[in-house]
C-alpha cells in the first residue's frame, strides 16, 4: 500500500541523465527500483525517458491511477514541454516538423521515413543563444510520443542537441564523469579535469552519499557491494567506472488538465547558463 500524501495517486521524480528507467537484467540500478525503494511501495511508471535524458518522471501509485493518466496522454490533452540546448541559432522563433519517424529497433535509433513512419509533430520554441559556443536553449512541445521523438527530429531541422552524438550531436561536448565519486559528479563540465586523487573534503561528501544511498542498496547484491566499497574509499579513482552524465535533454514540465495535475523538474546547470532573467517565466 502506498502513503497517500502528499499525492494520493501519483508521485514524481527528477530523473538524472544516465540513469534507465528499467534494469532488464536484474531490476536494479535503475530508477524505477529506486524510487520504489523510495516510495516504500509498488509503483508503475507513466511514460518513459531515454537513459540519456534527464527530468521529470512519473509514477502512478495503482493500476487505477495508472489508466487515468494513460487515457489522458493517449487523448493528447497532456502538455509536455522539454528544455535542450542544441546547436547553431534557430532562424525564427518558433520552428515546428511534422516529418514522420520510423525506428530501427536494432540501431535503436529512429529515421525520417516519409513512407512508412509514424505520424510524429514537434514544436521547438527558442529562448536564448550563446554566440560563444554556438548553440541555443530551447524549449521542445512534442505533441505525439514517438520514441526519440524530439532527438530525430531536432537533428532533423538541422539543430540538433550539442552533445548527443547519435542524433547529429558533436563528440566533443560529451562528458564523462567519474562513478561513484563526488570530485567529479558535483560539478562537471567539459572542462574540468578528472582527478586520481581526493580530498578530505571529497571523503566527507563521499561519506554523505554513501549515507543516503546504503538505506537503498540490496546487501546480497555483487555491484550494490562493489558501491559501498567505492563510496567507503576502498576502491582507487582510477579503478572507477568513466560513465556519461547524460546529454542536453531535460523533461521540464507535464501537465494533466483532466487530472488537474502539474509535475515539474528544476532546471539542469547546462540550461541554467544560458537562461536569462527575462525568460524566467518560460521554463517555470
Amino acid at each position: 500500500q502506498c502513503p497517500s500524501s502528499p499525492d494520493p495517486s501519483y508521485v514524481a521524480f527528477n530523473k538524472p541523465g544516465g540513469l534507465g528507467m528499467v534494469n532488464e537484467v536484474n531490476g536494479k540500478n535503475s530508477l524505477l527500483y529506486m524510487a520504489e525503494k523510495m516510495a516504500g511501495c509498488h509503483l508503475y511508471y507513466c511514460h518513459r525517458l531515454d537513459s540519456p535524458v534527464s527530468g521529470v518522471t512519473i509514477f502512478a501509485k495503482s493500476k487505477a491511477a495508472l489508466k487515468a493518466m494513460m487515457r489522458e496522454i493517449q487523448s493528447r490533452s497532456v502538455e509536455k514541454v522539454y528544455v535542450a540546448r542544441v546547436i547553431g541559432q534557430l532562424p525564427q522563433k518558433i520552428i515546428s516538423t511534422d516529418a514522420p519517424l520510423g525506428f530501427d529497433k536494432k540501431h535503436q535509433k529512429a529515421y525520417v521515413d516519409k513512407i512508412n513512419g509514424r505520424p510524429s509533430i514537434t514544436r521547438v520554441e527558442s529562448v536564448s543563444y550563446n554566440q560563444n559556443d554556438n548553440t541555443s536553449l530551447v524549449l521542445c512541445y512534442p505533441l505525439t510520443g514517438r520514441q526519440h521523438q524530439i532527438r530525430a527530429h531536432l537533428n532533423h531541422l538541422q539543430h540538433p542537441i550539442a552533445n548527443d552524438v547519435k542524433y547529429g550531436g558533436s563528440v566533443s561536448r560529451v562528458v564523462s564523469i567519474t562513478a561513484y565519486h563526488t570530485a567529479t559528479t558535483v560539478a562537471p563540465s567539459p572542462s574540468s579535469s578528472l582527478s586520481s586523487s581526493s580530498s578530505p573534503s571529497d571523503e566527507l561528501k563521499n561519506k554523505k552519499l554513501l549515507s543516503e544511498f546504503e538505506p537503498y542498496l540490496d546487501p546480497n547484491c555483487p555491484r550494490c557491494s562493489w558501491v559501498i566499497d567505492a563510496l567507503s574509499g576502498m576502491i582507487p579513482v582510477d579503478q572507477k567506472p568513466k560513465v556519461l552524465s547524460g546529454i542536453w535533454l531535460h523533461s521540464l514540465r507535464y501537465e494533466f488538465p483532466n487530472l488537474n495535475r502539474t509535475f515539474r523538474a528544476a532546471l539542469p546547470p547546462w540550461a541554467e547558463e544560458l537562461m536569462s532573467t527575462t525568460d524566467d517565466e518560460k521554463l517555470m
